[in-house]
């Protein structure tokens, strides 16, 4: 999946809202795309960067994220919730705890995560215990294209590194 171009791994963005965690929702049958997700996505990929996405609204949970890991295979997963619409406050707790599952499976994978959210912004401790690296409050599309920016630029530039990208970049013997 990775671009020729530039032979970096694409960032996964996805949210933890799943449709079949909420009875009242499943019941109703009207699920909500995720917008913030997806405006995040268009920002970051307007800036170069090659984007993968996990929508976890109609999956059946959240063993379809692990999935979805291993067939994009990211070094950087971020974890936006769409705050455009009032289900990311619904069965906050059984989303919370999708949310931490999917950090501790992106961790697991060597992924540098990033996460948004009203549950995340209240509670950032949680999420970062769990393994994230940054909670973004408020607005995510800028904050996190600067993490994008920042993240895949690193690897290129740092002597004696390895990354998921599958550069090596071996410290050169200097002379002084």
């Amino acid at each position: 999946m990775n671009s020729p171009a530039t032979s970096r791994p694409p960032l996964l963005l996805a949210h933890s809202y799943y449709l079949v965690y909420d009875e009242k929702q499943t019941r109703k049958m009207k699920p909500y795309a995720p917008l913030g997700t997806l405006l995040t996505a268009a920002f970051v990929r307007a800036r170069g960067h090659e984007v993968a996405l996990f929508d976890s609204m109609l999956v059946s949970g959240v063993e379809a994220f692990e999935q979805r890991l291993d067939e994009v295979g990211p070094c950087v997963v971020a974890i936006l919730e769409d705050n455009f619409n009032f289900l990311t406050k619904m069965c906050t707790l059984r989303m919370r705890r999708a949310a931490l599952g999917m950090i501790q499976m992106a961790r697991s994978r060597g992924c540098l995560v990033i996460v948004n959210g009203s549950d995340a912004t209240d509670r950032p401790d949680l999420y970062l215990d769990a393994g994230a690296l940054a909670v973004i409050l408020g607005e995510v599309e800028q904050t996190f294209a600067e993490f994008a920016d920042v993240l895949a630029a690193w690897p290129a530039r740092a002597d004696g590194t390895t990354s998921r990208a599958g550069r090596r970049n071996p410290v050169e013997s200097r002379t002084t």
